[in-house]
């Protein structure tokens, strides 16, 4: 797997943990992206990927806070297998 698409996953994963929006700073400390050593600077590209294809949100008061879009958390939720989005695990998540 790329490092781009790992840390979507990671980044995916962290803010399912959390019931309230969370800055990148404290999402770059999780385990889950820890465990991947990427560069701080590959990170924030990552997570602004993530915004711009609308998988998280950011906060309206706090636009630095963001947490899961509302149907990818219900997915997540509903223990429904998100493999099929095309953005995390189909060709988009390679690019």
């Amino acid at each position: 797997m790329d490092l781009k698409h790992r840390l979507r996953i990671a980044i995916v994963q962290t803010l399912y943990r959390f019931t309230v929006p969370q800055p990148l700073r404290t999402v770059q400390d999780s385990p889950f992206v820890l465990n991947e050593n990427a560069d701080p600077a590959l990170l924030a590209e990552v997570w602004q990927e993530l915004i711009e294809a609308g998988r998280i949100v950011p906060n309206d008061v706090y636009p630095d806070h963001c947490k899961l879009s509302p149907a990818l958390k219900k997915r997540l939720d509903n223990r429904e297998n998100i493999q099929d989005d095309l953005f995390l695990y189909g060709p988009e998540a390679l690019r």
